[in-house]
């Protein structure tokens, strides 16, 4: 989402606004009109730390809006001008995620006071090797890094990638966090989100702990895929 290799703060300065519902002649059929619903707009400037800088075409993406959870709906996304700035317009009051920056939601409604939040590019690394049950390397396992539990909303802490010829996998630019990492024989599209999926295999996954700019090496066994009863 942000230029590789840069340290970035992203001050917000979010405000809500109430917009009433707008005189109108009273309708024919006396039917009461109802009022607009109240938006918001989220606003900031996007910069570097080590030099305070304008970072221009960064992407700023916020999602949520109902009161009490984070929606799922479609985010609202706007990319930042030459100065390092940003509005996102037209929000209905709730909760709201930025995407690749927060942990957790915040509740947009009324005044809020600016909030600052730092970023940093410098992601943990996570490879090993994937073998079968009787050691050999495994080419083409689905190795798949799952968040813990707080976070298995925000769809982009999941990494998925494929074992090579030797059986090796790479994930880079991870987050910071407590992650379960599995490796299937084989896997249907992304059922990895599914919790009731991975509650299947719970004890088939290896947990890890990322730090910033950590190196972590798992070496994993095959979840082979569930042959079909009777055969």
């Amino acid at each position: 989402m942000f230029k590789s290799g840069c340290r970035l703060t992203l001050a917000l300065c979010l405000s809500a606004i109430f917009v009433a519902a707008q005189s109108q002649p009273p309708a024919t059929n006396s039917a009461a009109v109802a009022p607009k619903a109240e938006l918001a707009t989220i606003s900031g400037r996007v910069v570097r730390a080590t030099d305070g800088a304008p970072l221009k075409k960064a992407v700023v993406v916020a999602y949520g809006g109902r009161t009490g959870q984070v929606a799922a709906g479609r985010p609202k996304f706007v990319s930042t001008d030459a100065d390092g700035n940003f509005v996102l317009k037209d929000l209905e009051a709730g909760r709201y995620m930025l995407a690749d920056i927060l942990d957790a939601p915040f509740h947009l409604a009324g005044t809020v006071k600016p909030l600052e939040i730092v970023i940093s590019t410098n992601g943990g690394r996570v490879e090993g090797t994937v073998s079968d049950d009787k050691a050999n390397p495994f080419t083409g396992a689905r190795v798949v890094l799952v968040p813990d539990e707080a976070h298995r909303k925000r769809e982009e802490l999941y990494k998925a990638v494929n074992t090579d010829q030797y059986g090796r996998f790479s994930f880079r630019g991870v987050a910071p966090g407590a992650y379960t990492i599995y490796a299937w024989e084989s896997l249907d599209g992304e059922s990895y989100m599914d919790p009731d999926f991975l509650k299947t295999y719970a004890d088939a996954g290896k947990p890890v702990r990322v730090s910033e700019s950590s190196q972590i090496t798992a070496d994993l066994k095959v979840i082979p895929d569930q042959k079909p009863e009777g055969n």
